[in-house]
């Protein structure tokens, strides 16, 4: 009845306001004309009120989903207009930097960043990559090759072509297939996230705009609040001794290379990918990323004590992993000595001296070590997601460490 009386005033009051701004002619009276209205006002509010009443007080769903819309296009259109085309990727994120230097200090920001949204639960954590490096000059990261187109997809042709040996019905235990949708909020950005094992990205039901560069998927021009994506991806069951087993096996070195896989992904992506093309990446993978590591000799013997026992690079790794666990995280270690000029010397002063450091530490001992181990490894920047067992999540600017990659037969 409340409803029915408030939208009954409504339209009286409108028709009074019409007819007063009216600059036509008036033929009537204002009176006359409201006289005219009325009794359609009247059978309108007979209608209201003979309707049945709801049980549950009405929640005016219809007026908050304008509110939230309008409230989406006004900071849409704020945060834009302030942004411009304006890169502030690397001030807004804990840990980075434009040009992959180890900084002094760290400081935790909990900036909203982003957001990610799925329709079933996700079986591990996302890791978003932004920017990817390959070479260490002892106090930062650098890319040295441009070359890097089909990159992305490439990888994942491979790690599909592998899994393709495997009996269909046990695939799932090393690779899930999952779908996300991105939505950028207070930031502005040229670099497109997009998680590991990639398959597909779309925009609005289409393909995707976008460009490869240096290992990196960048946007046409920077976007900001309101550009969303989604990312059809595969999953990989990392924690799991089958999916170690089957890192190993090595069967991605030699395998005939299923076309199928090859004519699918070039009808997703629209790119030509042939088993050339592959084969190119594997090998510009061991170029790029398994450079020669000099070690001193006190870090030598403790590479060796590290990795004592283990037989394979899986094997390694974790070792590695396990022995750089043991030192201290700390947001503060420090400004690097300025007589540090190449990645022996920092691992010395790392792993020996300070024995303490930030992510951006870590991830870098843990390249430099695989490498001297024989094992391709690149250093990484952009975003691990905590969405295990989630739907949905947030994307925080603290949630932006650097990571290692390491690639173990070409996967």
């Amino acid at each position: 009845g409340e409803v029915a009386f408030i939208l009954c005033y409504i339209g009286a009051a409108s028709a009074e306001w019409t007819e007063g701004k009216w600059e036509k002619e008036k033929r009537k009276s204002i009176h006359s004309y409201m006289l005219w209205i009325m009794p359609f006002l009247g059978l309108y509010l007979m209608l209201m009120l003979l309707m049945p009443v709801p049980e549950a007080p009405y929640g005016w769903q219809f007026v908050r989903n304008i509110y939230e819309n309008l409230r989406e296009s006004f900071l849409e259109i704020s945060q834009n207009l302030s942004g411009g085309d304006a890169e502030d990727y690397d001030l807004s994120l804990s840990g980075f930097t434009e040009d992959g230097e180890l900084a002094g200090a760290l400081e935790r920001r909990d900036r909203e960043i982003m957001t990610i949204e799925s329709n079933a639960p996700l079986a591990t954590n996302v890791y978003l990559t932004g920017r990817v490096y390959d070479t260490f000059d002892g106090r930062r990261w650098l890319q040295s090759r441009e070359d890097m187109e089909k990159e992305r997809y490439a990888d994942t042709a491979r790690t599909l072509c592998a899994l393709a040996e495997y009996e269909e019905d046990y695939q799932q235990d090393y690779l899930l297939r999952a779908r996300i949708k991105i939505s950028y909020r207070y930031f502005h950005t040229r670099f497109l996230f997009a998680p590991l094992k990639l398959w597909e990205l779309q925009q609005a039901g289409d393909k995707m705009s976008f460009r490869e560069q240096d290992g990196s998927l960048l946007l046409e021009k920077p976007g900001g609040y309101g550009t969303e994506y989604e990312a059809v991806f595969y999953q990989m069951n990392g924690g799991q001794e089958a999916f170690c087993h089957f890192l190993q096996e090595g069967k991605a070195s030699d395998e005939k290379l299923p076309a199928r896989i090859l004519k699918d992904l070039r009808g997703v992506t629209g790119q030509d990918i042939r088993a050339e093309d592959l084969d190119y990446q594997r090998q510009r993978v061991y170029d790029t990323c398994l450079k020669e590591t000099a070690l001193s000799e006190n870090v030598r013997d403790a590479l060796l004590e590290m990795t004592q026992g283990a037989e394979t690079d899986v094997e390694r790794l974790r070792a590695i992993e396990a022995s750089l666990a043991s030192l201290n995280y700390t947001r503060s270690p420090g400004e690097l000595p300025d007589v540090i000029s190449n990645e022996s010397e920092f691992l010395d002063y790392f792993l020996l001296e300070s024995r303490q450091g930030y992510c951006n530490y870590f991830a870098t001992a843990f390249v430099l070590l695989a490498r001297a181990q024989g094992i391709p490894a690149r250093y990484v920047q952009g975003f691990c997601v905590p969405m295990k067992g989630k739907k949905e999540a947030v994307v925080y600017s603290y949630m932006a460490p650097p990571w290692p990659e390491a690639s173990l037969h070409g996967i």
